[in-house]
């Protein structure tokens, strides 16, 4: 008397739920990203003179091998300048990651259980 097992059906539905949550993550991801995008415009401590920098930032999502990355990136030469300069008292794009973080770890955790 023997026991047969077929596990293609359990590997299949495994498959499917990884894939699933990768494109929950992925959605948290983006979502995350765009309110980054309009958070940082908004709350850009710098005067506009040409509103180059202003237009330019931009939220970013996707995967990068196996991780997931989500962010806020300024898209102006003098970028860096805005954000490192001064003693900081232009940066808006670190701070609205820091500003985020929790939000977007809390969607994580909701869609990837």
């Amino acid at each position: 008397m023997g026991f047969r097992f077929d596990p293609s059906a359990s590997l299949k539905k495994m498959v499917e739920i990884k894939q699933r949550s990768m494109f929950a993550a992925e959605q948290v991801a983006k979502s995350a990203a765009a309110r980054m995008e309009g958070e940082a415009k908004r709350n850009a401590p710098w005067t506009d003179r040409t509103g180059n920098a202003r237009q330019t930032i931009r939220g970013v999502s996707g995967w990068a091998g196996k991780k997931l990355r989500c962010g806020v990136t300024g898209n102006m030469e003098y970028s860096p300048y805005l954000e490192f300069t001064h003693e900081g008292q232009n940066k808006v794009l670190w701070p609205t990651v820091q500003n985020n973080e929790q939000k977007i770890m809390d969607a994580y955790r909701k869609v990837v259980r």
